[in-house]
């Protein structure tokens, strides 16, 4: 009997690589990553079985790569240099490196950025958003969550990875990324975390405690799994 390698290349879609990874499971998985496709077998499941799963998944395997792709392009344009879009409630506004004595500042419909701050252009940036964001922000908390949550339980952080967080003393942080979404995509963050300070959990009633609060939000949710990944700096 043949001994089948644990992970090999096993064909191509959309130009990428589809490796096979086998082991004990009973289940096959996709996923789409940046260098590739992964698809995780049983030890055993035959080539043609596998392939015909890939086949039936192609449609949805091509569009996540691609969106990878889109994303790749995406991040590849950006950098902290003149007629850059940078974003501030859902806003795009062009960047202009001028010579100033304030490192960053948005009017005219620009972001003017001074060029002392180009050796840490991100930290000014999110120093910016913390500032020029906290107010509107603690306001939006205030009103979702009826004038319980004092201004010093909210809290406006670097995180990247997460739009929000609820501590079990309920104080509520945000990234400053959530600066950059258009307004109702901010209150569906907020409207979240506030839900969080009721139920800790993403059981059936914290959704139905968040719907109750806004009754559109799953339309909020998709569009900021579609579209968030691009606020970044």
């Amino acid at each position: 009997m043949v001994e089948r390698s644990p992970v090999l290349m096993f064909m191509r879609i959309s130009g990428v690589e589809v490796s096979v990874v086998r082991s004990d499971r009973k289940t096959i998985s996709i996923e789409v990553v940046p260098s590739g496709v992964i698809v995780r077998t049983p030890r055993n499941a035959p080539d043609d079985f596998i392939r015909k799963v890939i086949v039936k998944h192609r449609k949805w395997i091509t569009k996540k790569v691609e969106d990878f792709r889109k994303r790749r392009r995406y991040f590849q344009i950006r950098g902290f240099r003149d007629g850059v879009p940078f974003f501030f409630l859902g806003n795009a506004y062009p960047l202009k490196i001028v010579s100033s004595p304030v490192p960053l500042e948005l009017k005219d419909g620009f972001f003017f950025l001074s060029s002392k701050s180009l050796n840490d252009p991100k930290r000014v940036f999110v120093d910016w958003y913390k500032s020029s964001g906290f107010t509107r922000l603690y306001r939006r908390v205030e009103l979702f969550s009826g004038g319980k949550i004092h201004s010093k339980n909210v809290k406006i952080t670097r995180a990247e990875k997460r739009w929000g967080s609820c501590s079990g003393k309920n104080t509520l942080c945000f990234s400053y990324r959530v600066l950059m979404l258009p307004g109702k995509i901010i209150d569906y963050i907020v409207v979240h975390e506030v839900a969080h300070i009721r139920e800790k959990n993403h059981s059936q009633r914290f959704w139905n405690l968040v719907e109750s609060l806004m009754p559109d939000f799953a339309e909020r949710d998709r569009w900021l799994k579609l579209h968030g990944w691009a606020f970044v700096l």
